[in-house]
């Protein structure tokens, strides 16, 4: 296979690449003295080499430290048998079947696990399925690579492909609705009745339904699949909107024939299992009825799986008459089986007595008539067009072997039909419109490499497909990684591959085992299906790749020599199931059926040709469709970034605890890890051109190209702070791209966010600067039309009076005027400190103060004897007091903030016990230079509230206690024991203003818009 034989270049250490895989063991030198002779390491030499310690520890084939076959099987065992049993080949991910259920790997603590080491970049991530669904739905999300992602499962039947992608699409909608990496928001014209959880328990619940109709057990496999399957799960907006199903050949042979110890599709067993058990009813089968399709027995999990199938059935919303129709048609198909036939007195063939009750049961099931039944399968009818009309002759067949294929051909073309609607129907509930998904995330379960001890028209199919996706992945991955890393400057050493391309060639081509299969079919002539393999042999003979086998004598056939291996195909039944007829009688009873269920999945079944789309006469073989249908899945794949899943066998029997080191090292072989693994091993996971990265992570200047500015920019944010250079580990810059590890990704990706959303905060910033300006603008614009408005109507009814309600009550009232109160203000007088009155004015020269001072003790003295000599009214009463004649010095002196006029009354309220004190704003007049004041007496000093209620807050008042020689004044609000100043005053809101002054605290205090208007 390899053709280097120089030894020495593979001991070397190559920076640039990984060490070639080298032909054979390397050689060593004895050194006992017998001379220079070599001789090979063993298999135990070699692995000694590698510490076990490292085989175990070492996730990723790459890293080892010798690429040779035993050691990288050797890892992979020691791993298998320490329950490790997914390993890494670079970006393959290499999954060994643990032959028993291990459901601790797959909890939804590992999910959540997986997620994070994907979003957080991690770049050895631990080896794991979930973590190859999680990178493919991180790069859709994200925007990286193709638009969209698809992840192919390969390997041998038995592998362990089907529950690789049960476990990926698990992930995938846990994911959906559990660890959302972004915000989801929904797109216009979505579905109501399609929400994100019923689309994802839908998607679940169609895996048990297809797996039942399209799985069987085989002597490898108890689920093999028998069809190809490629679930594409439809994203819109980030957000997963439905998913559709494709299909590719199934194997609807199996019905009427199944190898030997093997078993039908699993739900004819179930059918069975639910007769059996009273689940299913209204069959037309007798419990205890054998069925010549099913070799098995029924085992009590075909019950549960039973069980499992019409819970999936109700969730998908299959009614119970479609249901129904469904189970009819399966019980319909295990009568037909039974149907045998024997010939007549006259040579013609009939149908057994035996069989004539199964007979009976099916035309009731499918709504069919018995005769015409009869007659379609024994009776062959030849139409003949003349010029002018159409004579119809009806033949007896001649051999029972073509009553067997009627009948088979029938069985066989209700199953596909029935498969096909059931499919129609799943994609119908499943996927989305057209409009509201753009990209996807595909899951291909494929049958893998067969070859039994018989092989037929199937497993040609099958091998081709595998031949077809090995060549995808060699071309795309292995080919084209090797050219890069070569015209990039990162790889010293080629490395060979092994190519497929020719023994594709061999089976399709212009000359090729398809081409002349099908124009064997096309003869009118009876077939002949030695002929055609020897026609096989001699034609592609000189291809190396088909030959004639090694036993001619024993069965006719022809040996293809695949990837995987040499397969010998059995000329037996090849051509019959390559034409893939159905008589026009069975057409035509199946039309004619009273059933419109049973008409509405046979017809629109008209013979198209499948390249070119148009009717044709030309028969449409086995081998055309398929080819047909995987062209179109290989155009699917090229639009997608590819992902693979490798999955293999500890053993051929798929036994428990069995490691067979030979047949794992033949599957890493065939599948293309060997080569996989040298060659990753000098790559990196993600690589772009420097136009593309500088598009995205930063942008041009001029007069500097794309590759100077990328390097620059990678430079800046992968270089450590120390040092200006990247860590090779991290990044690399090729020739026309730059290569990157996923830590290197994940940081760019975290960095150019973060630049987003800076650049999101400032322009949120400057629009809400702007739209708070504009509103400010507003606002001040309303409030001066407000004030305008305001102002004129206050001018305008400024002569008006109110009435003003004023109250004192409580403890506090008491305390100020309490005598203790009083002659704490005269021991302050006497010690000099300022009344209010003079901290309004701002008084503070000494002998002014002590002349005021004398003053005002003489005016006190003169008033209390004029008092003194007055009667006192037993009520309430006022006088007025003549005018004022001393006039304020100068106004000048006072405080500009303070001693502006007061045009407006002011609210007091002092609610310290029983009553509440209401004081409402009232215009005045304005204030003469000489001000009038009031004199009241009182009896008590509860009296104060009752006088002081008839009293507008701006007016001047002396309330007069003659008993205790006591005075009190009111103005503006302010009751003091002190006489107020001429100008009027406002509240302050700092007590040390008006000291020994009762006044309103500052919460107190009005603040509407009457106050902003002072």
């Amino acid at each position: 296979m390899y053709q280097d034989g120089n030894n020495s270049k593979s001991r070397r250490q190559i920076h640039k690449g990984p060490p070639p895989v080298p032909p054979k063991k390397p050689r060593v030198n004895n050194n006992d003295g017998s001379g220079g002779s070599s001789q090979e390491l063993s298999s135990s030499e070699s692995v000694y080499s590698v510490p076990r310690e490292k085989l175990l520890s070492c996730e990723d084939l790459t890293r080892l430290p010798v690429l040779y076959d035993d050691i990288v099987v050797e890892c992979v065992y020691e791993r298998y048998s320490s329950r490790q049993f997914y390993t890494w080949a670079g970006p393959t991910l290499v999954a060994c079947n643990p032959c028993r259920p291990v459901p601790q790997l797959y909890t939804p603590t590992l999910i959540e696990h997986h997620h994070q080491q994907v979003k957080n970049g991690v770049d050895h991530r631990d080896a794991h399925v979930y973590s190859i669904a999680g990178v493919a739905h991180h790069r859709l999300t994200h925007h990286l690579g193709s638009v969209n992602q698809a992840v192919l499962v390969s390997g041998e039947s038995g592998a362990g492909k089907t529950e690789s992608a049960r476990y990926m699409l698990g992930y995938l909608t846990h994911t959906e609705t559990e660890l959302q990496q972004m915000p989801k928001s929904p797109l216009k014209g979505v579905w109501r009745d399609k929400q994100p959880k019923d689309i994802q328990d839908k998607i679940l619940a169609s895996n048990p339904i297809l797996e039942a109709f399209g799985n069987a057990a085989t002597l490898r496999n108890h689920n093999s699949s028998r069809f190809g399957k490629l679930l594409r799960l439809q994203y819109g907006g980030c957000q997963l909107r439905g998913a559709e199903i494709d299909t590719y050949l199934l194997e609807k042979t199996r019905v009427t024939h199944q190898p030997e110890r093997e078993r039908n599709f699993h739900i004819f067993y179930q059918v069975v299992a639910g007769i059996k058990a009273g689940v299913l009813t209204n069959l037309a089968i007798i419990k205890e009825q054998n069925f010549a399709i099913l070799p098995e027995e029924v085992t009590s999990s075909d019950l549960q799986n039973l069980r499992v199938t019409l819970s999936a059935f109700r969730l998908l919303e299959f009614s119970e008459n479609h249901q129904q129709q469904i189970f009819e048609i399966l019980a319909a198909l295990l009568q037909l089986g039974n149907i045998s036939f024997i010939q007549g007195d006259k040579g013609n063939w009939n149908i057994n007595e035996e069989s004539v009750a199964s007979l009976k049961a099916v035309c009731g099931l499918l709504g069919l008539n018995e005769d015409h039944l009869a007659e379609s399968l024994t009776i062959h009818t030849i139409s003949v067009n003349s010029a002018h009309k159409t004579s119809v002759f009806h033949k007896p067949l001649e051999r029972v072997s073509q009553c067997t294929e009627r009948r088979d051909a029938m069985m066989q073309l209700l199953y596909h039909r029935l498969f096909l609607h059931i499919v129609h129907y799943i994609n119908a509930k499943i996927s989305a419109h057209r409009t509201i998904w753009s990209h996807f995330i595909g899951i291909l379960d494929v049958y893998g490499f067969e070859t039994f001890e018989r092989n037929s028209l199937e497993q040609l199919c099958i091998n081709y497909a595998n031949e077809r996706l090995q060549q995808a992945f060699m071309l795309k991955y292995l080919s084209a990684e090797h050219q890069v890393m070569k015209e990039e400057g990162f790889l010293g050493v080629d490395i060979p591959y092994t190519d497929n391309s020719n023994c594709v060639l061999a089976l399709d081509s212009k000359i090729s085992v398809f081409t002349i299969l099908n124009e064997e079919c096309q003869l009118k002539r009876a077939v002949r299906e030695s002929e055609a393999c020897e026609r096989v042999c001699k034609a592609l003979e000189h291809t190396g790749m088909v030959s004639a086998p090694a036993t001619p004598g024993h069965t006719a056939g022809f040996v293809i020599r695949h990837y995987a291996g040499p397969v010998k195909y059995d000329a037996q039944g090849l051509l019959h199931k390559n034409k893939d007829e159905v008589p026009l009688e069975v057409w035509g009873l199946l039309t004619e059926s009273s059933c419109s269920f049973m008409r509405n999945i046979v017809e629109n079944s008209e013979s198209t040709d499948q390249e070119k789309g148009r009717r044709t006469t030309r028969k449409i073989t086995t081998l055309s469709k398929f080819k047909s249908s995987l062209d179109l899945l290989m155009k699917t794949l090229e639009l997608c970034d590819l992902h693979y899943v490798r999955c293999i066998k500890p053993n051929a029997g798929t036994v428990t605890g069995v490691v067979e080191r030979e047949y794992m090292l033949h599957q890493l072989k065939a599948c293309g890890v060997i080569e996989t693994v040298s060659i990753s091993q000098a790559g990196y996971p993600v690589r772009i051109s420097y136009e593309d990265f500088i598009m995205r992570y930063g942008h041009t200047r001029a007069g500097v190209d794309a590759t100077t500015a990328s390097i620059a920019v990678a430079k800046s944010v992968l270089s450590p702070p120390s040092s200006e250079e990247v860590a090779t580990s991290l990044c690399r810059f090729g020739h026309t791209r730059i290569f990157l590890s996923e830590s290197a990704l994940y940081k760019l990706e975290e960095v150019r966010k973060e630049k987003h959303r800076l650049g999101a905060t400032c322009l949120q910033k400057y629009w809400r600067s702007y739209k708070c300006w504009k509103q400010y603008k507003n606002l001040r614009t309303a409030t001066c039309i407000i004030q305008k408005y305001t102002k004129a109507w206050v001018a305008r009814h400024s002569g008006a009076n109110s009435d003003v309600g004023f109250g004192l009550s409580g403890e506090s009232l008491r305390a100020y005027l309490s005598p203790e109160h009083h002659k704490r203000l005269q021991e302050t007088e006497e010690s000099g400190i300022e009344t209010d009155t003079e901290s309004i004015n701002g008084e503070t020269n000494e002998d002014s103060r002590r002349v005021r001072k004398l003053r005002r003790r003489a005016q006190l003295q003169k008033l209390l004897e004029e008092r003194a000599k007055a009667t006192v009214h037993r009520v309430a009463s006022e006088e007025s007091l003549p005018e004022v004649t001393h006039k304020p010095d100068s106004y000048s002196e006072l405080d500009a903030g303070v001693m502006k006029s007061v045009k407006y009354g002011k609210k007091l309220e002092i609610a310290n016990s029983d009553e509440e004190v209401k004081i409402t704003k009232v215009p005045v007049q304005p204030q003469d230079s000489y001000q009038r004041m009031r004199i009241t007496t009182m009896r008590n000093l509860q009296e104060v509230t009752s006088i002081l209620k008839g009293y507008c807050p701006s007016e001047n008042l002396q309330m007069v206690l003659p008993k205790q020689n006591l005075s009190l004044y009111f103005k503006d609000g302010v009751l003091s024991y002190r006489r107020m100043p001429v100008v009027g005053i406002k509240f302050h809101t700092r007590r040390t203003c008006l000291p020994f002054s009762h006044h309103l605290p500052h919460l107190e205090q009005p603040q509407g818009l009457l106050d902003a208007l002072h």
